[in-house]
């Protein structure tokens, strides 16, 4: 086992002592040490070591002879002290090697180390790459790379061809790395002087030069297929037989690679379409194979944590997947070896739990694979039958095939040693090392030793414990020691691992290294540790000689080998790569020595075998059916160069199989199939591109109107000239010349948003109205107002409303000349023909009711903020949108507009929205807002936020949403530079939120960092959040980071970006704070699962001027750079092609892709560069057609020239797709699933199934995609529920906050109540066995707090609370302090006063309508709400309320509009004399009051609840002297009275009465009797009494004496 490099930076120093101890068969010495190598090798084929310390100095072995024993000591070379930085070894000649210092004298050795010459070089040795490059067919030929720092810092290359025995010459300057055509011996076919070298440019753009005479003469490299010139160099390595160049691409830093075999053709390698390499360095990692093909680990697409294994074709130009997950760490390192003796064994760790890894950062559970046949085929690796001591494994072992209990094993990434990690040269079949058995590898501490020597088919625990291992004589000798304890001993093996003897050497180290020479030849091996004790002499370490030269006294002989070979995972000797080989190794129970009368390889012998179908593999984009057992298509077959040119050419092509690379088989009938091409003819997708094409138009066009679904374009101009075009942008037309020829300057248009055909355009005199997309335009006149047009109103408000199925209704708003002007809104039902009637005056926005989804209201009903004074003092320009106390802004809702049927639904409105399905209106009071929403535009609930948020309702901006929500951003912070938010979301009914996001980025306008992904893919939202919220004090900036959640934000994640490895690689997208363009910032409603956007990688979101350009191919999962720098972009033919340009400087060109991102082409459309200030695509789904705005020149001179672009890719692809149900091969699309890697592969009840082109189809679609989209319903799951009434959202379950309204009075056990949940009103899911219903009462313990939040907060009031009630089913609550009403909407934790209830002297709740309540002021105005105080409304009296102590209100207990109303009149003073009582009745709500008595004392409705007397009778007790004043009568009788219609006609039941009672089922009456007794009378229906009657020995008394 070789040992390359030992990375522990200790010092060493020389010390005298030695010690000796001879066991009888195996002899040691030691040497003290104060303290351990940092470089350490042998030579090769020698027993002679160097090793240099970190002082700079460097150490060779001497032997010497004491007590007839072969000793080593350490002797430093004879180079100057402490100058040493670099020791190398030559890899081609085996004699020589050379120290490197920090200045221009270096040394060499061309003896094994014995002797050193010095040599010069004009300056030191390069810091930034390899310094030496060496010929392997001319070992004397050597590049030094140094650093030249005269003037800048630049790196040089110079050369010598005689070892350096001459001086070195110059190569180049300002050079990249530079290595020979032969840097390996495997290498052929290029001149023995051919030097390859990265010529470096300023720009980046690096070239690739050659030159076979040390640059006298250079050759710029190309690629042989397009014959260009490979630029972007950015690495250059030798591997094999292969020269490979590492280039990235300078549109979008791709990492792309360049192979040869010959140093003359050049060719790019091809991965499979999935497959991409991000321009990480540390993306990919060239590993360690065989001569027969190259293998590469690639960062895996969407993973920053595992990779894909590769194997290339022979001449290394095409690649084929040969493993995925493999386990690879920050550094590029990958868990991947080969065996080093036996070709086609091979070992790699995969990521068993890579997504989890991926998604939750989980730990890595790795698992170990093998393989036998150069990487075709893996398995996992069978564990050891036993333990040690014959014990079992805590794991069933038959279960090794599936991973769930096999032999795991430490490799490269955990590796606490360099050099080859499981096997030596020399020792055919022989594999060790630390793992477990089990169903992932454990921590390497955890780990035993374990040995195979059948080539990894079968292994046994050797040790317990980690240990470090090394193999001698071949094979014959094998030692380990503890790697993890303190140990002073060694355990050894001679019989192949069967037995293990002990031998200690006396002193207690902590294993560092244990070696021996390169390829395990010699007998001899080097322990080096760290005493584990105190020492004297500043001794820190030993370096051991351990050496079994005396283990046994013979030489092997013939019949001491045997033949072993090597055999396939079955344990059946079979070929293996196309031949048997078979190996000549020592018997493992003879005891003798092989020594160094073999020569490596030691006797192997190998013979080919015929070919069969195990020696083949699926061609590149072909791969295995299982079915069929057959190599099938799964891409695009690399057509050679200059075939299918044209319709019905053929080409050869491929079988489906190649030999394996390396495989050596032997043709045969067979399988001679499979090894020719076959003639093919040409498929669609192997034809030629067509062509693109571009048309310019100077002109400066300033908006774009598109008709949906359609290719006609109009476009103004800034002097306000209308163009059309009818080919998407290609050909323009001047309406003013023809259709507009009369209009003038055109000011506004207006695309009605329901019909694709029609448009709207203003003139300053006319409506110009189109229907068939400005094919033609018929010419309207306004509105007039005293017989003069009423023009557009100058005010900024909007000019007009759409219906949403009435297509020719139109609400248009114009306005009176100003100043002192005023709008006037006005309806047409034919396009503006004509104008019907005015609907309102002074409004700031009307709109019809009813809208797509908001259909509960009558098609004729108008919605319209206005003021409430029309005839203000101040007109409505004056105003400036600004309300006051006296002239609020009013929503009012006309019902049937040509009844004209008003309602004040609010006042104080600030703003109102209707969207989706809900109505949202902003009202303010005392500098809070406050939002009511509703379903049908009548019934308004004021919004609740959860209880333990205190929501500061100063400014809300409303989001975007389809999915049955509303999403509202809560301003937290408005200081300029400093804003941010709390993202909210409802539930089903808008009323009720939970937080789901804090700290959101907003802007000074509103304007929120939230964007949902656009089209039929639901639930998807980017949102931007502000990370250092506590750190905003004035000067500190915003760090922003951007989130995505696929449940409709219920949890969040960062943004992931493919192949980025550290805490840091998460990408930060700029949305709507920084991007203004209308329509989607990052998607297209028509390019499903495609996001693109523009920012950074890294802790926070960088300015917009600093960032790059990424994009999404599956929904935002997993994103990748596509070009550096900020860009437009655009998408179209439903994403089947992809456009971006430069959004930063002036650029000729765009970057076009047809296979969703994975490539990218350059189309240039100008000869000088353009600033691009738009790029346009139509909105219907097949657009190929993308127009770019734009000016040449300076920006802000007058001589900037505006040029329009028209860019048409309609002739580029050569065919429409096919779409083919039956053969899922053949059909042009496959199904896309948007939520397949998310949690819940199901949104609102429902899994939507979507068809995609495939990414190497070479069509267009040219159809609509969204009608092919299946539903499937879905079983219920946690996410189609919602938090019930009082349940609040909190760490993803709803909880309880405040008093369960459903635990029964002085609870004991246990009691049923809510669960919390209800279904969300859009989901469409099945409640079923299979899904889950969180809707099912659930009992609780009358004890238990576990699902309650219990919250303290208190608030002062001014004065003592006199009333208070609750709402029932809500959370509002209602008191009265020093007569002003307060109300709360979360169960007392929050309280606002209600600006109109001041002065109030009382208050009522309906007992029987618990929703309705009535607050008295000293007025005729009573202010009542329907709705549990969301709103205020009035209604007028007839009188002000009583003073005498009378109810005021009697409620019906069936009727809420039927009340009973007692005012009193003539009592304004305490002297009156005829003050009284009178009463009214309404049945309609306080429309209409008709008096009813007079002089009552309390006047009400005889139904109760439980009394069920008819509905219409009313009970009066009123007063038989109606004169004087009723607050001074104390001899005036009460006469009892009943009327069923409404007081015409009066019932008198009792003439002189005490008073009346309800009582339970029963009206009791006291009757005051002649003689002055007392009589109760009971009915049960308010029309018949019954006298009561008492027992005899009860006497009813008189009143006199009660």
């Amino acid at each position: 086992m070789s040992f390359r490099v030992l990375c522990i930076f200790l010092l060493i120093y020389w010390l005298s002592v030695t010690g000796i101890v001879d066991s009888g068969e195996v002899t040691f010495s030691r040497r003290p040490l104060s303290s351990l190598p940092s470089r350490f090798f042998y030579f090769k084929k020698s027993q002679n070591i160097l090793f240099l310390d970190v002082s700079g100095n460097v150490y060779r072995s001497s032997r010497f002879n004491r007590s007839d024993e072969e000793q080593i000591d350490w002797i430093r070379v004879n180079v100057p002290e402490n100058q040493a930085t670099s020791l190398i070894p030559h890899p081609f000649d085996n004699e020589k090697a050379y120290i490197l210092t920090k200045g221009t004298t270096h040394y060499k050795t061309d003896d094994y180390g014995l002797s050193w010459k010095s040599f010069n070089t004009p300056y030191p040795p390069s810091k930034t790459g390899e310094v030496l490059a060496f010929n392997a067919k001319k070992s004397g030929s050597i590049l030094f790379r140094v650093t030249n720092c005269d003037k800048e810092c630049i790196d040089e290359v110079y050369y010598t061809d005689e070892g350096f025995n001459n001086e070195p010459k110059l190569l180049l300057k300002n050079i990249g790395k530079c290595l020979w055509g032969f840097s390996t011996n495997q290498f052929s076919g290029a001149p023995d002087d051919s030097i390859f070298c990265i010529q470096l440019d300023s720009s980046n753009n690096n070239k690739l030069i050659e030159s076979e005479n040390f640059f006298s003469n250079i050759t710029i490299i190309k690629s042989k297929l397009d014959n260009k010139e490979i630029t972007g160099v950015m690495g250059l390595a030798a591997v094999n037989k292969y020269l490979v160049a590492v280039t990235s691409n300078i549109d979008n830093s791709q990492l792309e690679l360049f192979v040869t075999t010959d140093g003359n053709e050049w060719k790019q390698a091809q991965f499979p379409y999935e497959s991409r390499m991000s321009e990480e360095e540390t993306s990919f990692t060239i590993l360690e194979s065989s001569v027969n093909n190259l293998v590469v680990d690639v960062l895996s697409t969407g993973s920053a944590h595992s990779g894909t294994l590769f194997s290339s074709s022979s001449d290394g130009s095409y690649f084929i997947n040969r493993l995925n997950h493999t386990n690879r760490n920050d550094y590029g390192f990958v868990d991947f070896e080969k065996d080093q003796s036996v070709e086609g064994i091979l070992l790699a760790n995969i990521v068993h739990n890579w997504k989890n890894v991926d998604d939750k950062n989980t730990k890595k559970e790795l698992r170990s694979k093998i393989s036998f046949d150069d990487g075709v085929t893996w398995n996992y690796i069978q564990p050891p039958q036993k333990n040690l001591n014959n014990k079992k494994f805590n794991c069933d072992i038959n279960k090794w095939k599936t991973g769930d209990c096999s032999l795991h094993l430490h490799s490269v990434t955990t590796a606490k040693y360099y050099g080859f990690i499981y096997s030596s040269p020399s020792t055919a079949g022989f594999l060790m090392g630390v793992g477990n058995v089990g169903s992932y590898l454990l921590d390497y501490d955890e780990c035993s030793t374990f040995l195979s020597t059948d080539g990894g088919i079968t292994w046994n625990v050797v040790a317990h414990g980690p240990h470090q291992y090394e193999f001698g004589d071949m094979g014959s000798v094998i030692v380990m020691i503890d790697d993890k304890n303190p140990i002073d001993y060694i355990l050894y093996s001679s019989d192949f691992g069967r037995t293990w003897q002990k031998f200690v050497f006396g002193i207690t180290i902590k294993t560092k290294l244990l070696t021996s020479d390169p390829e395990s030849l010699f007998r001899e091996f080097i322990i080096i540790g760290e005493v584990t004790a105190d020492h004297s002499n500043n001794i820190k370490a030993y370096s051991f000689r351990i050496d079994f030269s005396k283990l046994y006294d013979r030489q092997c002989m013939a019949e001491d080998f045997e033949i072993w070979a090597a055999k396939k995972i079955d344990g059946v000797q079979k070929c293996l790569m196309g031949h048997t080989t078979k190996y000549k190794r020592r018997k493992a129970n003879v005891k003798c020595y092989i020594g160094g009368a073999h020569e490596h390889p030691h006797g192997k012998v190998e013979e080919n075998c015929d070919c069969t179908d195990e020696d083949f593999e699926c061609d590149q984009n072909f791969i295995f059916d299982p079915d069929t057992k057959k190599c099938i298509p799964n891409g695009p077959e690399n057509v050679p160069p200059g075939n299918c040119k044209q319709d019905g050419d053929t080409y050869e092509g491929s079988s489906g199989y190649r030999l394996i690379p390396g495989n050596r088989c032997k043709e045969n009938d067979n399988t001679a199939w499979k090894l020719k091409p076959v003639i093919r003819k040409c498929t669609e997708d192997q034809l030629p591109f067509g062509e693109i094409s571009h048309s310019t138009l100077e002109i400066e066009f300033q908006d774009f109107f598109y008709f949906k679904d359609s290719k006609v374009i109009l476009a103004t101009t800034p002097y306000g000239e209308v163009f059309r075009s009818d080919d998407e942008g290609t050909k323009w037309k001047n309406l003013a010349n023809e259709e507009l020829a009369d209009a003038g300057e055109i000011i506004f248009i207006f695309m009605h948003d329901q019909s694709n055909e029609k448009a709207y355009l203003f003139s300053k005199s006319h409506l110009w109205y189109t229907g068939n997309q400005g094919a033609s335009f018929e010419k309207m006149d306004f509105p007039r107002k005293d017989n003069l047009p009423l023009l557009p109103n100058n005010l900024g408000l909007p000019l007009i409303d759409f219906h949403p199925t009435e297509f020719n209704w139109l609400l248009y708003m114009g306005g009176t000349p100003c100043p002192r002007c005023h709008t006037e809104v006005h309806f047409s039902r034919d396009n503006g023909k004509t104008w019907e009637k005015m609907i309102e005056t002074w409004a700031e926005k009307c709109i019809f009711a009813r809208d797509k989804n908001f259909e509960e209201r009558n098609k004729k009903d108008i919605f319209c903020s206005s003021y409430k004074d029309k005839n203000y003092v101040k007109e409505q320009d004056e105003l400036q949108g600004r309300p006051t106390d006296a002239n609020p802004l009013q929503l009012v809702l006309i019902e049937d507009f040509e009844n004209e049927k008003r309602e004040v639904l609010f006042t104080n409105v600030v703003e109102f929205y209707v969207f989706d399905v809900y109505m949202a209106v902003a009202t303010e009071y005392r500098g809070q807002l406050f939002l009511s929403t509703s379903m049908n535009g009548k019934d308004f609930s004021e919004v609740s936020f959860p209880p333990n948020i205190d929501v500061d309702k100063k400014a809300y901006t409303i989001l975007q949403s389809t999915t049955g929500s509303v999403f509202l951003d809560v301003v937290n912070s408005s200081q300029s530079g400093e804003e941010y938010g709390s993202l909210f979301k409802s539930d089903s009914t808008g009323v009720r939120y939970s937080l789901i996001l804090d700290d959101t980025n907003r802007n000074n306008v509103g304007n929120v960092d939230f964007e949902k992904v656009q089209g039929m893919v639901d639930g998807i939202i980017l949102a931007n959040v502000v990370n250092n919220t506590q750190e905003l004090i004035e000067g500190t900036k915003k760090k922003v980071i951007s989130k995505i959640s696929f449940d409709d934000g219920s949890t969040w994640e960062r943004l992931k970006i493919e192949n980025c490895q550290g805490e840091n690689c998460y990408l930060n997208l700029h949305s709507r704070t920084a991007i203004h363009r209308p329509g989607g910032v990052f998607s297209s409603s028509s390019a499903i699962g495609l996001l693109m956007g523009v920012g950074n990688v890294g802790p926070y979101l960088k300015p917009y001027t600093d960032s790059d350009t990424f994009m999404s191919r599956d929904v935002g999962r997993t994103w990748s750079k596509i070009r550096n720098g900020e860009s437009l972009y655009a998408f179209g033919d439903q994403g089947s092609i992809m456009v971006v340009v430069d959004d930063e400087f002036p650029t000729n060109s765009l970057l076009y892709s047809l296979n969703y991102g994975n490539s990218w082409n350059r189309y240039q459309f100008s000869d000088s560069p353009v600033r691009i200030t738009h790029l346009i695509t139509a909105s219907n789904q097949s657009t190929m057609k993308f127009l770019i705005r734009g000016f040449i020149g300076p920006e802000n001179q007058n001589n900037a020239k505006w040029i329009l672009i028209t860019v048409d890719f309609s002739s580029l692809l050569p065919r429409k797709c096919k779409k083919i149900d039956s053969d899922t091969i053949t059909s042009d699309f496959e199904e896309f699933d948007p939520m397949a890697n998310s949690n819940n592969v199901c949104f609102l009840g429902e899994k939507v199934t979507y068809l995609r082109r495939k990414i190497d189809r070479k069509c267009k679609i040219d159809d609509d995609l969204r009608k092919y989209a299946t539903n499937k319903t879905c079983s219920c799951s946690e996410y189609d529920f919602e938090c019930d009434v009082d349940y609040w959202r909190e760490d993803g379950k709803c909880k309880l906050f405040g008093y369960d309204h459903q635990r029964p009075a002085n609870c004991t056990g246990q009691y049923l109540t809510k669960s919390g949940y209800r279904k969300i009103s859009k989901s469409k899911c099945v409640i079923n066995k299979e899904g889950k219903d969180l809707t099912k009462e659930i009992l609780k313990n009358c004890n238990d707090t576990d699902n309650v939040e219990i919250i303290t907060r208190m608030h002062s009031f001014e004065s003592q609370i006199t009333d208070y009630f609750y709402f029932n089913d809500t959370n509002t609550i209602l008191i009265r302090a020093n007569n002003q009403v307060w109300k709360s909407t979360d169960q007392g934790y929050n309280w606002t006063t209600i600006e109109e209830l001041d002065n109030v002297l009382a208050m009522f709740q309906n007992p029987y309508s618990n929703e309705y309540a009535y607050f008295v002021k000293l007025s005729d105005t009573l202010y009542y709400t329907t709705d549990s105080a969301t709103t205020i409304q009035t209604m007028s009296l007839k009188l002000k309320p009583n003073a005498l102590g009378i109810p005021v209100l009697d409620f019906h207990p069936k009727h809420p509009h039927w009340l009973i109303y007692t005012a009193s009149k003539g009592c304004e003073s305490i002297f009156s004399t005829d003050c009284h009582s009178v009463v009214y009745y309404t049945t309609s709500h306080g429309e209409r009051w008709t008096e009813l008595d007079t002089y009552s004392r309390i006047c009400s409705w005889a139904r109760d609840t439980k009394v069920s007397a008819s509905e219409d009778i009313i009970f009066c007790e009123s007063y038989l002297e109606k004169t004087g004043s009723q607050k001074s009568f104390y001899n005036n009788s009460l006469q009892f009275w009943s009327t069923r219609d409404f007081g015409a006609n009066k019932k008198i039941l009792f003439n002189n009465i005490v008073g009346f009672v309800t009582f339970e089922n029963f009206i009791v009456v006291a009757e005051l009797s002649p003689n002055q007794k007392l009589q109760l009378w009971v009915s049960m229906n308010g029309e018949k009494f019954a006298k009561t009657h008492y027992p005899k020995n009860m006497e009813v008394q008189d009143v006199s004496d009660i």
